[in-house]
């Protein structure tokens, strides 16, 4: 598992979390087990803090690769960087009458919508298999790192269950 130090030197306006000992296997020999339950005791009371306090944290040794997410923001940056006639093909599709209201999949510039409250563009995507998001066809390796790291964080968010 790659671990991500968080730079102390650095000024964050925001609590950054370290998420390994979540992943410590209880009498497996990689930590002292009452050690390991303090230190996911103090990250459970400090996300929770940053929940109530700012609704911001960044964690990090969540186990996701720095391959993934490298590959995954390259990708991203190149999709985004293209032209915007491109980017609109993969706008939400409107949806099927008598459809359950889900939150449109696809690309969005909300720059362009008529109460915009930033100009950030997104991609929205559900899970890989579900049939709600269609992936661009350009860049043609968007799909693989994109849908890889949709499934990947799914431990994390199990984690997350848990914590909360």
């Amino acid at each position: 598992m790659a671990h991500h130090a968080a730079d102390p030197n650095q000024d964050h306006d925001f609590e950054v979390i370290d998420l390994s000992p979540f992943f410590t296997t209880p009498g497996a020999g990689d930590g002292d087990d009452l050690v390991v339950a303090k230190e996911k005791e103090e990250a459970i009371r400090r996300i929770r803090e940053a929940c109530s306090d700012s609704g911001m944290f960044l964690i990090v040794n969540h186990g996701v690769p720095a391959e993934a997410l490298d590959e995954t923001l390259a990708v991203a940056r190149e999709f985004f960087a293209g032209p915007d006639e491109e980017k609109l093909k993969w706008s939400p599709r409107p949806p099927e009458p008598g459809a359950a209201a889900t939150m449109p999949m696809g690309y969005v510039n909300q720059a362009a919508m008529e109460f915009a409250r930033n100009n950030s563009e997104v991609f929205r995507m559900g899970p890989t298999g579900s049939g709600s998001t269609v992936y661009p066809t350009d860049p043609t390796r968007f799909r693989y790192p994109i849908a890889r790291f949709w499934v990947r964080p799914g431990s994390i968010s199990l984690h997350q269950i848990y914590i909360f």
